[in-house]
C-alpha cells in the first residue's frame, strides 16, 4: 500500500504561475523578519519594546543584539492582550498576528496605539494595515522561497537614527531544503530545512536578494489568499464547535494556518502518522532570555493545522478525519 501525500510541514520551492503575473511589493524589502526589527529599532531607538509572553525568539535576538530595552505583556486565551498596557510615546508595543487570524483585533490596536504598535505578521502576509502602525512580515513562512521580509514603517515614525545602507543579499546557498522537497519529500529535506532556519541566527541584516525578490513578484498573491480562505474555511466549518480558540472566520484573510486549541495530546502525532505535519512554530520557546519561568499554555495547546496554497478539499478533509479520529 503506498504511503499518502504529504499534507504541511515545510514549503518547496515555489511554481511560477503561468502568467507571471502578481503585484509590486510595498514597504522596505530586507532579507528576513527579524532583519524588519532591527532596522525599525535602529532608526527609531526605542526606550522599550512591549512583547507578547507568547513570542519567538527571533524577535527578541534583534533587540539583546543592539541593546534595546523590552517587557512582557500576556496574552489570553482568545491571543488577545490580556491587561490594558500602557505605551509611553518613546516606547513601541509588538503585537503578533497570530496564525493571521488576529487581524482585525491587530488593526484595533492600531486604531489605540498608532505609530506606536508594531504588528509582527510573520504569521499574516495578507496583513491589511490600518495604517497608522508598522508592520513587517516573512514571506518563507507563507511561500517557497529561501528568505526575505518586508517592513512597512508608520507614517508618523520619529526617527532618531540614520537609515542603515544595506548590501543586497545573496540566497543562492538557501535553496537546498526547496529543491530537496520536490524531489524526495519533506521527510528527506527536513535536515537541510533545519539547517537553513538556523542561518537566520547569525545573518546580518542586509536588502532582500534578487532572486527572492523576483520570485515573490512571480507568485499570483490573490489566488494564494483565495485557496487559503477556502481551506480555512472548509476546516473551521467542521472542526469550529470543537475548537477552543475562539476565532472570527468572517475576518481571517489569507491565514498561515487554521490554530486548533484542544486538550488531545495525541493529536501531533496520529497527523504525522498519516504524513500530516504540524509545525512546532517556535522550537526555542520560551526565548532564553526570557527566563524560564515565562511559559504560555498557548504552546502546548494550539495545534496549527496546515491549510496553504499546496493543497484542496480532499486534502483539508483527510486531516479533518484524522481529527475527528481523537
Amino acid at each position: 500500500m503506498s504511503s499518502p501525500e504529504p499534507i504541511g510541514g515545510f514549503l518547496e520551492l515555489e511554481s511560477l504561475p503561468s502568467d507571471g503575473a502578481a503585484p509590486e511589493l510595498d514597504g522596505l524589502l530586507l532579507n528576513s523578519g527579524r532583519a524588519c526589527i532591527e532596522y525599525l529599532v535602529t532608526v527609531a531607538r526605542p526606550s522599550r519594546v512591549l512583547l507578547p509572553d507568547y513570542v519567538c525568539e527571533a524577535v527578541v535576538a534583534p533587540l539583546e543584539r543592539l541593546g534595546i530595552d523590552y517587557g512582557l505583556y500576556q496574552v489570553d486565551g482568545a491571543l488577545e492582550i490580556g491587561d490594558s498596557v500602557e505605551v509611553g510615546d518613546d516606547e513601541f508595543l509588538l503585537y503578533v498576528d497570530y496564525f493571521g487570524v488576529k487581524s482585525g483585533y491587530a488593526r484595533s490596536l492600531a486604531q489605540r496605539y498608532g505609530a506606536r504598535l508594531v504588528v509582527d505578521g510573520s504569521q499574516s502576509f495578507f496583513y491589511r494595515r490600518e495604517g497608522t502602525e508598522t508592520s513587517f512580515t516573512s514571506p518563507r513562512k507563507f511561500f517557497g522561497v529561501p528568505d526575505g521580509g518586508v517592513l512597512t514603517l508608520a507614517p508618523d515614525l520619529t526617527a532618531t537614527g540614520p537609515a542603515p545602507e544595506l548590501e543586497v543579499d545573496e540566497s543562492a546557498d538557501r535553496f537546498a531544503h526547496l529543491l530537496g522537497r520536490l524531489e524526495s519529500g519533506p521527510e528527506s529535506a527536513y535536515a537541510a530545512f533545519v539547517a537553513n532556519e538556523e542561518r537566520f541566527d547569525s545573518l546580518p541584516m542586509r536588502a532582500m536578494s534578487n532572486v527572492t525578490a523576483a520570485l515573490l513578484r512571480s507568485i499570483p498573491l490573490d489566488a494564494v489568499r483565495r485557496r487559503r480562505n477556502r481551506n480555512f474555511g472548509r476546516v473551521h466549518d467542521r472542526l469550529g464547535t470543537r475548537n477552543a480558540l475562539p476565532i472570527d472566520a468572517d475576518a481571517v484573510d489569507g491565514p498561515n494556518f487554521y490554530p486548533f486549541m484542544t486538550d488531545d495530546r495525541g493529536l501531533r502525532e496520529r497527523l504525522r502518522e498519516r504524513r500530516i505535519f504540524s509545525p512546532t512554530l517556535w522550537p526555542d520557546f520560551p526565548s532564553p532570555h526570557l527566563g524560564t519561568d515565562v511559559h504560555s499554555p498557548l504552546a502546548d495547546l494550539i495545534v496549527p493545522l496546515p491549510i496553504d496554497q499546496r493543497y484542496g478539499d480532499a486534502d483539508m478533509d483527510r486531516m479533518i478525519e484524522v481529527v475527528h479520529a481523537g
